[in-house]
């Protein structure tokens, strides 16, 4: 039985690959691509909404203009970023939430802050607020090879309680 492949853009920087096989042109999802890498400016914000709470409720741009320490028009403009990019919602002058693309990149770079953090404090002894800063530069930064190779290391170093038992990323 012969099978096709066509990719089918989601319009948010995600693919997805369709395959129909032989007559009966029945699609099933092959694979999905995750969206392009953002800037790291753009992460800040995925992860400041996810903090805020955006996982389970729309939050107000003033709330995060307060997080983020930045002004209410450069939210304005990294929400547009964000929203082009399909990973979040806002009706006209309404609350922010994310979407599940959304949800998922920012629990990705809420993941590796976490991982990099522990590491850094409970690993190398760094001071906690040093650690959080230094964290907040390399999550952006590092790969998702390195950072699963990292957890490994984590697992086999057991520096803590936990360790990173469930990959990162």
């Amino acid at each position: 039985m012969k099978s096709s492949v066509n990719g089918v853009s989601c319009g948010n920087g995600m693919v997805i690959f369709m395959y129909k096989e032989g007559s009966e042109q029945q699609d099933k999802p092959a694979r999905i691509e995750q969206p392009e890498k953002l800037s790291p400016s753009s992460e800040d914000y995925l992860e400041a909404i996810f903090l805020l709470g955006g996982a389970s409720k729309a939050i107000r741009s003033v709330d995060l203009a307060s997080q983020m320490d930045v002004s209410k028009a450069s939210v304005n403009k990294a929400i547009n970023n964000l929203k082009n990019a399909g990973l979040v919602k806002q009706p006209h002058y309404g609350d922010i939430s994310l979407t599940q693309e959304g949800l998922f990149y920012a629990r990705k770079v809420q993941s590796r802050h976490e991982t990099l953090s522990r590491f850094l404090i409970e690993v190398l002894g760094v001071e906690s607020a040093k650690a959080q800063e230094e964290a907040c530069t390399m999550e952006h930064a590092i790969s998702d090879e390195t950072l699963n190779r990292w957890c490994e290391f984590m697992d086999k170093w057991h520096a803590t309680s936990d360790g990173c038992s469930s990959k990162a990323l």
